[in-house]
């Protein structure tokens, strides 16, 4: 935990010296304001779209979109991984198939995705469930195809049951491949519901920054890019926190 508070003071530190950077290049006016505003204008059109409401509701639907897709990818992820663990055979048989869908980027699908469901909630949730769901099942099929298969023997000879196995052995040993995808997916989650809503989506901060494109307003757009990094960072650290806490629960370094 030390080692993750350091971090995160070393990333602050180096945040602030970024937008300090920021200010003094953008008043030396290298660049028009109109193409590259100082950090200040971009804080107080932050602060401009929050009094209007406009950015607090936006992103809140942004951040129950990303919530609720990212849980339901999880647990679908979960599931099929847990299944596919306990039957070796089905294991084999999905691994290339799982391998191939993981390489396809989850916003490539968002135009099919339109013609599907239509441009609808489901759309980002879809998306973001695509793309929280199979690099997870990827991530335990992988984990479970490298465990030595004479440890689990040697344990149903011991007379451990399926469950405890699970529990005491299997769990232990994907618990890296589970956690490692779930920090990964935390942040894509964030980036591909804003990209979707981008492309298709008449709310969140993907429209916003369409909008503000529309009218010009660079000091909006850069606005929305810092909250969308920041969530995206914020979401992450959350989950490298939580594989800490984990890992050190199960006696790993």
């Amino acid at each position: 935990m030390r080692e993750l508070s350091s971090k995160i003071i070393k990333s602050v530190l180096f945040i602030c010296l970024l937008i300090l950077s920021w200010e003094i290049l953008a008043r030396s006016e290298i660049v028009p304001s109109y193409l590259f505003p100082s950090s200040s204008a971009v804080f107080m059109e932050l602060i401009e779209a929050t009094y209007r409401n406009r950015l607090a509701i936006n992103y809140a639907i942004t951040t129950i979109r990303v919530l609720v897709g990212f849980g339901a990818g999880t647990a679908l992820g979960l599931f099929m991984g847990s299944i596919s663990i306990s039957i070796s055979k089905l294991r084999e048989f999905l691994y290339p198939i799982v391998s191939f869908l993981s390489v396809i980027p989850a916003v490539a699908l968002v135009p099919l995705l339109m013609i599907w469901v239509g441009m609808n909630e489901a759309l980002p949730l879809l998306t973001v469930m695509f793309c929280s769901s199979i690099p997870l099942f990827y991530n335990i099929i992988s984990g479970a195809r490298q465990i030595d298969k004479e440890i689990l023997e040697v344990a149903r000879t011991l007379g451990a049951n399926r469950k405890k196995i699970l529990r005491d052995i299997l769990l232990p040993q994907l618990a890296p491949s589970i956690l490692s995808a779930l920090k990964l997916e935390a942040g894509m989650a964030w980036r591909t519901c804003f990209v979707a809503e981008m492309l298709a989506m008449g709310s969140g901060l993907g429209y916003m920054i369409i909008d503000a494109e529309s009218t010009l307003n660079v000091s909006l757009i850069m606005a929305l890019i810092l909250i969308l990094s920041l969530s995206c960072y914020a979401f992450q650290t959350l989950f490298e926190m939580i594989e800490l806490r984990i890992m050190r629960r199960w006696g790993a370094r």
